[in-house]
């Protein structure tokens, strides 16, 4: 018994320690995936034909996706032909030409690292926006890049609905959305009552090992 008194305010000191450096994790992995939103976010000039995003950088390593988005003020089978969002089973945007026909580059420190065509990517996307994927490349964390769209279609029956050019980060196949989304939500009062409860018990260890060294023998 006397020993389990003699330990107990360097296992309380531990504990606190343990405590504290795991709440400190989450609350910083929950800072890291704050900063996950769209790391280009910046509207097209009407009826543009060349844009250019430069000086960006991305906050992971991770795939990321070129993307045109546009609000959902056009009727959403109109938007989503201008966009390029067609279904050639449905036949649903004859007679509707696309407004996004583009060609882009990506490049860092003057040299190309990445190219395509939007009529190549397939990937899209609805909520108060709706978004159409143009290309997507492999982002380096930390990495200046530049990139360069080129239209080759007309993009002024867009001009109504603000269409921007974004770049997006895409999840991998495994991601859990739901699974991610409680972790994120949890993450910060987890993480605050992880350090909280590790300064307690820190100090009570520091406190009662003081207390013992000051004790008469």
């Amino acid at each position: 018994m006397r020993r389990m008194r003699v330990a107990l305010p360097a296992v309380m000191v531990g504990l606190g320690l343990a405590s504290i450096v795991l709440g400190v994790k989450m609350l910083a992995w929950r800072e890291a995936q704050s900063k996950l939103g769209p790391p280009v976010d910046l509207p097209l000039p009407m009826s543009a034909r060349e844009f250019t995003v430069g000086a960006f950088t991305v906050p992971q390593n991770a795939d990321y996706l070129v993307a045109v988005s546009a609000d959902r003020v056009i009727p959403l089978n109109t938007l989503d032909c201008l966009l390029g969002i067609n279904d050639a089973l449905l036949d649903k945007c004859e007679g509707v030409p696309t407004a996004v026909n583009a060609a882009w580059t990506l490049s860092t420190d003057g040299r190309q690292v990445a190219h395509g065509l939007s009529g190549t990517e397939r990937v899209a996307g609805w909520s108060n926006r709706v978004y159409k994927g143009i290309g997507r490349f492999s982002g380096s964390r930390g990495q200046p890049y530049t990139l360069d769209v080129k239209f080759l279609s007309d993009t002024s029956p867009l001009n109504s609905a603000k269409p921007h050019i974004e770049v997006l980060w895409l999840p991998p196949a495994n991601y859990d959305e739901y699974g991610n989304s409680m972790r994120y939500a949890l993450a910060k009062p987890a993480g605050v009552a992880f350090v909280l409860v590790g300064v307690v018990m820190l100090i009570s260890g520091v406190l009662m090992g003081a207390q013992k060294a000051l004790k008469p023998r």
